[in-house]
């Protein structure tokens, strides 16, 4: 069985931009090495992230996250199981101050949530939505 979570976070105090683009990009090697698929974003303090993968494995991942000191106020926004997976590659992309939205990238993120339920999308896109908004 499959499932998916997702989770918004604020980052800790005192993290430096270099430290979070290192979490982004060890993420993406971490995850992939685990057949794990998904999103990480980070913008403007919070980050987004949807994971994916083996439930034993998603579950495991989940509980490391929630011990993680580099971020705090984790909120679950869905946890489900999944039949078909909505990732084929794990996602990674660094939003800051430093960069712009991009409507492409945008358009991209949307076309990965189309699998789940409704609820599920409307919370990921009103996310997304405020994600973009603070840049």
């Amino acid at each position: 069985m499959h499932k998916a979570i997702c989770y918004v976070s604020t980052v800790s105090p005192g993290l430096s931009q270099d430290e979070i683009e290192q979490i982004l990009l060890l993420s993406q090697l971490k995850n992939n090495n685990a057949h794990i698929n998904g999103l990480l974003l980070f913008s403007n303090g919070s980050f987004l992230q949807i994971i994916e993968g083996e439930s034993s494995i998603i579950d495991n991942l989940w509980k490391n996250i929630n011990y993680d000191r580099r971020h705090f106020n984790l909120i679950k926004i869905f946890e489900q199981d999944v039949v078909q997976e909505n990732f084929e590659d794990y996602h990674s992309d660094f939003v800051s101050i430093n960069t712009r939205y991009s409507p492409v990238k945008f358009q991209e993120y949307l076309n990965h949530i189309q699998m789940l339920d409704f609820s599920s999308q409307t919370a990921i896109k009103n996310i997304l939505n405020s994600f973009v908004k603070l840049n």
